[in-house]
Protein backbone atom coordinates (compact mmCIF):
# COMPACT_ATOMS: atom_id res chain seq x y z
CA UNK A 1 0.00 0.00 0.00
CA UNK A 2 2.79 2.14 0.75
CA UNK A 3 4.44 1.79 -2.45
CA UNK A 4 1.52 2.30 -4.58
CA UNK A 5 1.01 5.85 -2.30
CA UNK A 6 4.17 6.70 -2.96
CA UNK A 7 4.17 5.67 -6.71
CA UNK A 8 0.97 7.63 -7.05
CA UNK A 9 2.68 10.93 -5.30
CA UNK A 10 5.70 10.52 -7.46
CA UNK A 11 3.45 10.58 -10.54
CA UNK A 12 1.63 13.72 -9.45
CA UNK A 13 5.06 15.16 -8.85
CA UNK A 14 6.48 14.79 -12.06
CA UNK A 15 3.31 15.33 -13.84
CA UNK A 16 3.05 18.81 -12.20
CA UNK A 17 6.81 19.20 -13.06
CA UNK A 18 6.12 18.58 -16.85
CA UNK A 19 2.72 21.27 -16.55
CA UNK A 20 5.31 23.91 -14.88
CA UNK A 21 8.04 22.87 -17.58
CA UNK A 22 5.91 23.35 -20.30
CA UNK A 23 3.84 26.78 -19.13
CA UNK A 24 7.36 27.54 -18.76
CA UNK A 25 7.96 26.15 -22.38
CA UNK A 26 4.67 28.43 -23.91
CA UNK A 27 6.18 31.41 -21.83
CA UNK A 28 9.39 31.56 -23.51
CA UNK A 29 8.10 30.96 -27.09
CA UNK A 30 5.66 33.54 -26.90
CA UNK A 31 8.37 35.77 -26.03
CA UNK A 32 10.02 35.06 -28.39
CA UNK A 33 7.40 35.27 -30.86
CA UNK A 34 6.24 38.56 -29.85
CA UNK A 35 9.77 40.28 -29.93
CA UNK A 36 8.89 41.85 -33.84
CA UNK A 37 5.12 42.61 -32.41
CA UNK A 38 5.33 46.03 -32.42
CA UNK A 39 7.29 46.26 -35.50
CA UNK A 40 4.89 44.47 -37.38
CA UNK A 41 1.72 46.85 -35.76
CA UNK A 42 3.59 49.97 -37.02
CA UNK A 43 4.38 48.43 -40.48
CA UNK A 44 0.98 47.43 -40.73
CA UNK A 45 -0.62 50.10 -39.41
CA UNK A 46 -2.50 48.55 -36.47
CA UNK A 47 -4.07 50.23 -33.54
CA UNK A 48 -3.08 49.34 -29.88
CA UNK A 49 -6.11 47.19 -30.15
CA UNK A 50 -4.07 44.22 -31.82
CA UNK A 51 -1.52 44.47 -29.38
CA UNK A 52 -3.91 44.53 -26.53
CA UNK A 53 -5.26 40.50 -28.13
CA UNK A 54 -1.83 39.42 -28.30
CA UNK A 55 -1.51 40.51 -24.43
CA UNK A 56 -4.67 39.15 -23.91
CA UNK A 57 -4.47 35.70 -25.92
CA UNK A 58 -3.77 33.65 -23.20
CA UNK A 59 -6.49 34.62 -20.71
CA UNK A 60 -9.20 31.94 -20.98
CA UNK A 61 -12.13 33.92 -21.23
CA UNK A 62 -10.34 36.15 -23.87
CA UNK A 63 -12.29 35.71 -27.58
CA UNK A 64 -9.96 37.21 -30.25
CA UNK A 65 -12.25 38.31 -33.48
CA UNK A 66 -10.16 40.64 -34.98
CA UNK A 67 -9.08 39.47 -37.92
CA UNK A 68 -5.86 41.98 -38.65
CA UNK A 69 -4.55 39.71 -35.37
CA UNK A 70 -4.03 36.93 -38.10
CA UNK A 71 -2.21 39.30 -40.46
CA UNK A 72 -0.21 40.13 -37.40
CA UNK A 73 1.06 36.91 -36.74
CA UNK A 74 1.89 36.35 -40.40
CA UNK A 75 4.00 39.14 -40.36
CA UNK A 76 5.63 37.83 -37.11
CA UNK A 77 6.20 34.73 -38.76
CA UNK A 78 7.59 35.72 -41.55
CA UNK A 79 9.77 38.18 -39.86
CA UNK A 80 10.98 34.62 -37.47
CA UNK A 81 11.43 33.20 -41.16
CA UNK A 82 8.60 30.72 -39.79
CA UNK A 83 6.84 30.66 -43.03
CA UNK A 84 7.48 28.87 -46.69
CA UNK A 85 7.33 30.82 -50.02
CA UNK A 86 4.03 29.99 -49.88
CA UNK A 87 2.76 31.10 -46.51
CA UNK A 88 3.03 27.70 -45.15
CA UNK A 89 4.78 27.18 -42.01
CA UNK A 90 8.40 26.03 -42.71
CA UNK A 91 8.66 22.63 -40.51
CA UNK A 92 12.50 22.72 -40.01
CA UNK A 93 12.38 26.64 -39.26
CA UNK A 94 9.68 26.13 -36.96
CA UNK A 95 10.88 23.45 -35.04
CA UNK A 96 14.38 25.07 -34.88
CA UNK A 97 13.00 28.00 -33.37
CA UNK A 98 10.52 25.65 -30.72
CA UNK A 99 13.60 23.83 -30.02
CA UNK A 100 15.90 26.95 -29.87
CA UNK A 101 12.98 28.21 -26.53
CA UNK A 102 13.63 25.23 -24.60
CA UNK A 103 11.13 22.36 -26.32
CA UNK A 104 12.68 19.11 -26.30
CA UNK A 105 12.59 17.53 -29.10
CA UNK A 106 9.53 15.61 -28.92
CA UNK A 107 7.61 18.47 -27.24
CA UNK A 108 8.38 20.25 -30.30
CA UNK A 109 6.86 17.40 -32.33
CA UNK A 110 3.63 18.04 -30.00
CA UNK A 111 3.48 21.45 -30.58
CA UNK A 112 3.73 21.71 -34.23
CA UNK A 113 1.52 18.79 -34.37
CA UNK A 114 -1.18 20.66 -32.72
CA UNK A 115 -0.48 23.41 -34.71
CA UNK A 116 -0.89 21.03 -38.11
CA UNK A 117 -4.00 19.53 -36.64
CA UNK A 118 -5.56 22.99 -36.37
CA UNK A 119 -4.38 24.37 -39.24
CA UNK A 120 -6.27 21.44 -41.10
CA UNK A 121 -9.30 21.95 -39.22
CA UNK A 122 -9.78 25.63 -40.76
CA UNK A 123 -11.33 25.29 -44.34
CA UNK A 124 -9.34 26.84 -46.75
CA UNK A 125 -11.88 29.24 -48.30
CA UNK A 126 -11.21 31.57 -45.59
CA UNK A 127 -8.71 34.57 -46.04
CA UNK A 128 -5.25 33.61 -45.15
CA UNK A 129 -5.67 36.71 -42.19
CA UNK A 130 -8.83 35.02 -40.79
CA UNK A 131 -7.64 31.52 -41.24
CA UNK A 132 -4.25 32.22 -39.52
CA UNK A 133 -6.41 34.01 -36.63
CA UNK A 134 -8.66 30.69 -36.41
CA UNK A 135 -5.88 28.40 -36.30
CA UNK A 136 -4.20 30.38 -33.41
CA UNK A 137 -7.52 30.27 -31.40
CA UNK A 138 -7.70 26.25 -32.43
CA UNK A 139 -4.19 26.34 -31.07
CA UNK A 140 -4.80 28.24 -28.05
CA UNK A 141 -7.14 26.23 -27.16
CA UNK A 142 -5.36 22.54 -27.53
CA UNK A 143 -2.58 24.52 -24.86
CA UNK A 144 -5.48 25.71 -22.30
CA UNK A 145 -6.36 21.97 -22.96
CA UNK A 146 -3.40 20.42 -21.89
CA UNK A 147 -3.07 23.00 -19.32
CA UNK A 148 0.14 24.36 -21.28
CA UNK A 149 -0.77 27.89 -20.87
CA UNK A 150 1.47 30.28 -19.39
CA UNK A 151 0.43 33.57 -17.04
CA UNK A 152 -0.58 35.89 -18.71
CA UNK A 153 0.72 38.22 -15.66
CA UNK A 154 4.27 36.62 -16.01
CA UNK A 155 4.39 37.26 -20.03
CA UNK A 156 3.29 40.80 -19.44
CA UNK A 157 6.06 41.56 -16.76
CA UNK A 158 8.80 39.83 -19.03
CA UNK A 159 7.23 41.74 -22.41
CA UNK A 160 7.09 44.97 -20.71
CA UNK A 161 11.01 43.88 -18.87
CA UNK A 162 12.23 43.98 -22.26
CA UNK A 163 11.11 46.66 -23.60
Amino acid sequence: MKITLTLCLLCAVLNIRTVDSSQELIKDLVIGFTKTLNECVDELGYPDSVKQDFYDFWKPDHEVTDTRFGCTVICISTKLDLLDPYGQLHHDNAHDFVTKHGASDDQAKHLLGLLHACDKEIPESSSQCTRTMLVAKCFKKEIHDLDWAPSVEVILAEILADT
